[in-house]
């Protein structure tokens, strides 16, 4: 992976801004550079887990950028302070480690306001064009964030920063809501059957997937027969197939990023009913040369259970035979201590 030297963020640092704008400004340049460390969520190795909270880092030099919380908010404070920006550390004990404390910054505006904001939190919404969750938010897990003791950003006044700082091009969306307009439709599995007729190649490609006949010589009679005639496994399948057309998740980017977009928007299709049928696992196994991870996602059809793997490579959820998750079963551990296999 290619190093960064993260002072050079601030060449894109215009004069005229204001404090906000130019904090958002590297907020979302850090972001963008940086990828999560997740070996300190699925690691016992107490040694490397104080290795990675303890890195130290340094502005003016190289680095790999490959941080967790502590880290990316020295980065963040180091940029700060260049500007004169006013800032302080501000923390709460982790929920991935015990021990360990989980680390934010407040910031200050000209008039002495604070801000809060927990950049870690955000990587992977802004590698994605996404809104951030937690610049101007809140978290109150923080004794020194609530309503009353920091400014809240609405949501037209985060968006007109974004604009200013070129996060975002002026009005045009941030990518989940442009998703989100679309996963709305398609959560309503009778609005998704109007959806499949009017994409006739999403039906071919499922049924062509399924060995169902000669789909290129289909009719469209033949296909609306098909789509009436889909069971909810069918449904669950197609949107499956359908979300892996959206390769918003960069090649470039870290294994969680991805994983983690990938099954946000995974989430965000699928109905309340249709939610109750999976879930997801993240299977661990150390090694001499550190941690294979691997992601899955357990689906409950009528009849059976059906697994999907993550592939980093193609960057989306390919169906896994059962054999291959009865093996992997055997050899990895569930982060979530949840059995991947039920009885069959």
């Amino acid at each position: 992976m290619e190093k960064i030297r993260f002072e050079d963020i601030l060449e894109g640092v215009k004069e005229e801004w204001s404090i906000i704008e130019k904090a958002k400004y590297l907020y979302n340049q850090i972001c963008k550079l940086s990828r999560y460390d997740e070996r300190i969520i699925y690691t016992n190795n107490q040694e490397l887990i104080n290795s990675i909270y303890n890195k130290k880092v340094s502005i003016s030099e190289p680095i790999e950028p490959i941080f967790i919380c502590k880290t990316m908010n020295s980065i963040y404070m180091q940029l700060l302070n260049r500007l004169g920006i006013k800032c302080k550390i501000i923390e709460k004990p982790t929920l991935i480690k015990a021990g360990l404390d989980d680390i934010a910054l407040i910031i200050y505006d000209e008039n002495d306001t604070p801000y809060f904001t927990a950049i870690a939190g955000d990587i992977q919404r802004c590698k994605y064009g996404m809104k951030t969750q937690f610049f101007g938010g809140i978290d109150r897990n923080y004794p020194e964030v609530n309503e009353e003791k920091v400014k809240i950003l609405k949501s037209d006044e985060l968006r007109e920063i974004d604009e200013k700082v070129e996060y975002i091009e002026k009005d045009k969306e941030y990518s989940d809501n442009v998703f989100n307009l679309i996963a709305e439709e398609v959560k309503q599995n009778n609005e998704f059957r109007k959806i499949l007729l009017d994409n006739p190649n999403f039906v071919k490609e499922y049924l062509k997937m399924n060995n169902i006949g000669n789909v290129n010589d289909l009719t469209d009679k033949e296909i609306q027969e098909f789509v009436k005639g889909f069971t909810v496994d069918d449904i669950f399948k197609i949107k499956m197939m359908i979300l892996n057309l959206f390769k918003h998740n960069d090649k470039n980017y870290g294994y969680i990023e991805n994983k983690k977009h990938s099954i946000e928007l995974f989430q965000s299709i699928f109905n309340k009913s249709e939610k109750r049928r999976y879930d997801t696992f993240d299977m661990i196994k150390e090694t001499e040369d550190g941690l294979e991870i691997i992601s899955l996602i357990r689906v409950k059809l009528k009849d059976d259970y059906i697994y999907y793997k993550y592939n980093p490579v193609l960057r989306e959820y390919l169906l896994l035979p059962i054999e291959e998750a009865l093996q992997i079963s055997k050899e990895y551990n569930s982060k979530s201590g949840k059995d991947l296999i039920i009885d069959r």
